[in-house]
């Protein structure tokens, strides 16, 4: 092997690896520095955060409360209805693949669903977020 194909095996060797550590360390590095942000998401946050970002004057405090608390529930029920929405469909798409599907392909979906248990039961999911409890949630 001559030294210009030593050299390219050497230059290609390198980039394969920086792109194989960039695409592994990529996901666990961004979740780490967006953890704390995604973990302020919940019920009852909203008012609060959107206080600390416009500041409102001593004047301004209970107007602007008013107004975020109320766009503050709506968002709070859009949150629940896609919840809903996303559990009652997840549902039927299992229900209608079911007969269909292998017991190894129930067993990769069931391992998949998994990621979405969130929505289900009252726990963090995968970005820190929480939903109701169980036994308020019609379903799992």
């Amino acid at each position: 092997m001559s030294i210009q194909w030593k050299s390219s095996f050497i230059i290609i060797a390198t980039l394969v690896i920086g792109i194989l550590i960039g695409v592994f360390l990529a996901g666990p590095v961004m979740h780490r520095h967006l953890r704390p942000h995604l973990a302020e998401r919940g019920p009852g946050v909203f008012t609060p955060m959107i206080e600390r970002i416009i500041q409102p004057t001593p004047d301004q405090e209970e107007a602007v409360r008013a107004i975020l608390d109320k766009h503050s529930a709506r968002l709070a029920d859009m949150h629940e209805d896609f919840r809903a929405g996303m559990v009652a469909t997840m549902d039927s798409l299992r229900k209608d693949l079911d007969p269909i599907l292998t017991n190894e392909q129930k067993a990769r979906l069931d391992e998949r669903h998994g990621h979405f248990k969130h929505f289900m039961k009252g726990r963090p999911g995968p970005r820190g977020r929480f939903s109701k409890p169980a036994d308020e949630n019609s379903g799992e």
